[in-house]
């Protein structure tokens, strides 16, 4: 053993016997024999080591940030990020069509407007798109809004209502919508006398009378209809957007559309954020 390693153990035996207990520190950073046990060059081999060990953790920090970023897409945009448009977050059926259309729920609607209206600007050839009504209106009236294109779909919804996608006749819509609306309303009837919270209570009372309304007002006849979706030439898709009942023409994913694709169109009482609310006002035109 080197005089210097001697000299260490000497010491730690003196503090040892002396009643005095080193620190970890001192115990896992060698001393300056020059210094002494309690010498400058140790607290700078400290120092430099924790400062060593703060970067490793900051770098840790970083990666572990950054990767959460890439393996959890679906997290808000920061401020100004730009809006999607639907050829970027449509998922695709096995086939290559694509599944569904239109603003995801809470996208801030100035911006996705003025998106999307470049994008039909710069649009060539025959497209697909979702026109969007600025006020209900009966079936007559939507189509005649939008003559000069095929229509695919309509969106309706009933005052109380959630919006849906209908491909058949109005008729049909409004006898189905009014089943799965009475039977929801069954089931929280039954339950309601089960609930105490007297927060939960109120919420199931708030969604019975939504629903025993919309089970009155959905009517074919009435106006339920505040979009389309069409197919037609660019420019007739362009000329739709400057007429004066039109909120806005969306363009569909180019390519195929599944037989079943769910599209969103933006209701009257959207304002702010895409389907917010949820359903249609009650008093909602």
């Amino acid at each position: 053993m080197t005089n210097s390693g001697h000299d260490d153990l000497e010491w730690a035996r003196t503090q040892s016997s002396s009643g005095k207990n080193p620190g970890a520190s001192e115990l896992l950073v060698p001393s300056d024999p020059a210094a002494g046990p309690d010498g400058g060059s140790a607290a700078a081999i400290r120092t430099i080591r924790l400062l060593a060990a703060g970067i490793f953790v900051a770098l840790v920090g970083t990666v572990v940030y950054v990767t959460a970023r890439l393996v959890a897409p679906d997290s808000p945009p920061a401020r100004g990020t730009p809006v999607l448009s639907p050829a970027a977050v449509a998922p695709l059926a096995p086939d290559g069509r694509f599944r569904e259309a239109g603003p995801l729920q809470g996208v801030d609607l100035a911006a996705y407007f003025r998106d999307r209206s470049t994008e039909l600007v710069e649009a060539e050839g025959t497209r697909l798109a979702i026109v969007s009504l600025r006020s209900y209106a009966k079936e007559a009236e939507a189509r005649r809004a939008v003559d000069g294109v095929d229509i695919e779909a309509l969106l309706v919804a009933a005052p109380g209502g959630t919006p849906s996608v209908v491909r058949t006749s109005l008729v049909t819509w409004a006898n189905d919508q009014r089943s799965r609306d009475e039977e929801e309303l069954a089931e929280i009837r039954r339950l309601l006398p089960t609930v105490e919270d007297a927060a939960f209570k109120a919420d199931y009372e708030a969604e019975a009378a939504r629903l025993k309304t919309a089970i009155e007002a959905v009517d074919p006849s009435s106006d339920v209809v505040f979009g389309l979706v069409v197919s037609g030439p660019a420019d007739a898709l362009k000329r739709l957007a400057l007429t004066r009942s039109i909120r806005i023409v969306d363009l569909a994913p180019e390519g195929d559309a599944d037989d079943e694709a769910i599209y969103r169109g933006v209701r009257p009482e959207e304002m702010v954020k895409a389907n917010v609310p949820p359903t249609r006002t009650i008093t909602g035109k």
